[in-house]
């Protein structure tokens, strides 16, 4: 997501917004029991393919395509997971190369900023 996040800035494409509003709302959550109590390892973001890998991974190890318990034996991709939700929000008003605001990401939010000449503005969405 964070690749992403960078390349829509840097390019502007919607492309890289369409693919972090992907992650945000559908593969972020995906491994991740609602009680946050258990997770797969490898899911569907990060294999290459339906067949990839074909047997079972050396790292994190047997039964890692099952969901298991939170932290056992790898403890990344709960960080990982954590991190979606910040690095969203954090993105959801950009500045533009103009002096104004955009709002790349969908959700509701508000924000204070000052654009063009220092001109205070807020903004808000709703859901």
């Amino acid at each position: 997501m964070w690749t992403n996040l960078w390349l829509a800035r840097i390019t502007g494409s919607s492309m890289w917004l369409d693919r972090i509003e992907q992650i945000f709302f559908n593969a972020g959550p995906a491994p991740v029991s609602q009680d946050f109590r258990i997770m797969s390892y490898y899911q569907r973001p990060n294999r290459f393919s339906r067949n990839l890998p074909s047997q079972e991974p050396a790292a994190p190890g047997k039964g890692s395509y099952q969901f298991t318990e939170i932290g056992d034996p790898v403890l990344c991709c709960v960080s990982n997971i954590n991190r979606v939700i910040p690095s969203y929000i954090m993105h959801m008003w950009m500045a533009t190369r103009g002096g104004g605001l955009a709002a790349p990401l969908h959700g509701p939010s508000k924000v204070q900023a000052t654009v063009g000449e220092n001109v205070p503005v807020t903004m808000s969405r709703a859901e």
